[in-house]
């Protein structure tokens, strides 16, 4: 049975970066820099990318192949010391100081004079068994829990040639592979060749992919980094893997069941919640409950007992009843999707989609087989230009729904290189279908007891040439690329302060690409923004008159109408009883702010009524 709720949250990286000499030389393919000091830009971008991305992510770095050892770290943290590895970084959240260690890394004279580059000789399959015994070691410092994913990434030019018949030096690398393997730890690799080198994938690297990664031999050699930029998209590629959101059962037919799971194509982002900090302590405000008997008073650990309101009564019952209780109108069916039938393709409309869709791919490694009954089932589909509905409920105490799954085809094409590049993977949108009084259907005039105003054919005309005439200037927007100003200044004013560093002023001016005045339209080059405001203005006039005072009126309407709420909720109680709405409603009345949590604003309002009353 696959795993059921939300996949790996958390993620545990340790960073393996070779540092032989052929590593430190300067290369044409980098523009004259080393192909140490690149990995350790593209680390430092990473990291940047990854301490906004997920707070809580942990990150450890080592070097091997290295001349010293970090005998510090050695002591302090109890660790074995292994010849040629270099303990740089444990595992730990990602900090500021974190990153400028790993920035100040990159200059050459001060790796040299901190770790420094062993001989090739000694460098190799034993130098990356090494440093595969000290990830070992680096993750059994950390205690197992649940919904943590594993991982190993290794930066090197090394193809390990010298294990290509050497039994001894390729069962020991083989060994400790499995050994990360076995303790669900995934090893990634980004291979580089410089100046016009290859990496042979066949000496021993896709042996050791075969064992612990989900990644294909022939996928990775196609990522071979030998330019300036190839290996922060490789690096950027990989980490931009959509974890997914959750795993899921598909029950096709009886007991015919596979394992999917599902990914959120598009998600909003959005600034972080604000928190209360301690003067003294600059520590976060954390706000605790516990427990407490009415009749000892006494500090309780858990409630055995809870109760249902049911008619005026409460119905005592122990936890796992509640918690029964709480899911039994989604049925016996659990969390997952079941298979009702199949529909023809055109029944699924564009007004059907109410929010965006996931995309759904098999969990080969949960259910074996369900890759291939995935595949037969969504190349039958195709084939027959059908579309499946199934009873999707996210969680056990999630409500069920309907849903359709569309499948997608794969597109390939070639890039200039002549390397195929995947343009769209092969899979199933799940579209969640809405219910019955979700979707607005067109009244009927005769259902309204007043005149109906018709527009005149004169209104329409000029409504159509707005449409036509509206376009937002190419290439400064992209559907697949909307740029968030406000929120690329947030994040930008916080690199800057956390890392101490100038902020970005590219990042400092950004503008929303999609909002223009008419005023800037005016001034705009090109016919196709004169026409727009034009058709604007000639559609205002045959609408509401030369004098126009539409938007006047429609501000007073809004005005009464929060007055008229707030007289309703000051008759109904204090602010503590109010709704969030109203709370905004009396703040923006007053003059103040309407932002924050209920709290905050029930705070700020009765703050106002006591200075109101006396």
């Amino acid at each position: 049975m696959p795993p059921q709720g939300i996949e790996p949250v958390t993620e545990l990286m340790v960073v393996l970066v070779a540092c032989h000499p052929s590593m430190l030389a300067p290369s044409q393919g980098f523009e004259g820099e080393s192909a140490h000091k690149v990995v350790m830009d593209t680390l430092v971008k990473h990291m940047k990318r990854r301490i906004i991305a997920s707070k809580h992510d942990e990150m450890g770095v080592i070097f091997y192949g290295a001349e010293k050892q970090n005998s510090a770290v050695v002591e302090h943290e109890g660790l074995t010391p292994f010849e040629h590895t270099f303990y740089h970084q444990m595992l730990k959240p990602l900090t500021a100081k974190c990153i400028k260690d790993v920035e100040g890394l990159a200059d050459s004279q001060s790796f040299a004079s901190r770790v420094g580059s062993a001989d090739n000789r000694v460098c190799g399959p034993e130098a990356l068994k090494n440093a595969l015994w000290a990830c070992s070691q680096m993750f059994s410092k950390r205690t197992s829990a649940a919904k943590v994913a594993k991982k190993v990434w290794v930066f090197t030019d090394d193809d390990l040639e010298s294990a290509q018949g050497n039994t001894s030096l390729r069962s020991g690398v083989i060994s400790r592979v499995k050994d990360l393997s076995e303790r669900q730890i995934t090893v990634e690799l980004f291979p580089i060749a410089a100046d016009g080198g290859s990496f042979n994938m066949s000496h021993l690297w896709k042996e050791v992919l075969q064992l612990a990664s989900d990644e294909d031999a022939e996928e990775v050699v196609h990522c071979v980094a030998g330019k300036v930029g190839e290996l922060t998209q490789a690096v950027f590629q990989k980490a931009a893997k959509k974890r997914p959101l959750r795993s899921l059962r598909w029950t096709l037919v009886g007991d015919v069941t596979i394992a999917v799971q599902l990914f959120a194509m598009v998600a909003k982002h959005s600034k972080p919640s604000a928190h209360h900090l301690e003067a003294r302590t600059n520590e976060a405000v954390v706000a605790e409950s516990a427990l407490v008997c009415q009749d000892t008073g006494m500090q309780l650990q858990s409630v055995a007992k809870k109760y249902l309101p049911v008619r005026g009564e409460k119905i005592v019952m122990d936890f796992a009843e509640f918690q029964a209780s709480k899911n039994a109108a989604t049925g016996a069916g659990g969390a997952g999707l079941l298979l009702l039938g199949f529909n023809s393709r055109e029944a699924i409309k564009d007004y059907h989609q109410l929010r965006s869709a996931y995309f759904v791919y098999p969990h080969e490694k949960a259910i074996p087989g369900s890759k291939a009954t995935f595949i037969a089932l969504h190349a039958k589909m195709i084939a027959m230009k059908k579309v499946a509905i199934v009873r999707y409920q996210r969680a056990e105490s999630s409500d069920p729904c309907l849903a359709a799954l569309l499948p997608q085809w794969e597109e390939l094409m070639e890039d200039e290189e002549g390397q195929t590049v995947q343009l769209r993977p092969p899979g199933l949108h799940l579209v969640t279908l809405p219910f019955a009084d979700e979707i607005r259907h067109a009244e009927d005039h005769a259902q309204f007891a007043a005149v109906v105003v018709k527009a005149d054919a004169p209104a329409v005309s000029c409504a159509e040439s707005v449409i036509e005439e509206l376009s937002i200037p190419d290439p400064e927007f992209s559907s697949t690329t909307i740029q968030n100003p406000a929120l690329q200044h947030y994040y930008t004013v916080l690199h800057a302060l956390a890392l101490e560093e100038p902020a970005d002023p590219t990042q400092m001016e950004l503008r929303d690409s999609t909002m223009y005045t008419v005023e800037e339209s005016l001034r705009m080059e090109g016919q196709s923004q004169r026409g727009c405001v034009e058709a604007m203005q000639r559609f205002k006039k045959e609408v509401f008159g030369p004098e126009g005072s539409a938007e006047q009126s429609t501000a007073a309407g809004k005005k009464r109408t929060a007055s008229q709420a707030l007289g309703k909720g000051e008759a109904s109680g204090g602010p503590r009883h109010w709704t969030v709405a109203l709370l905004r409603n009396y703040c923006i009345e007053h003059g103040l702010s309407g932002s924050g949590k209920k709290a905050d604003l029930v705070e700020r309002v009765e703050n106002a009524m006591k200075e109101t009353s006396v």
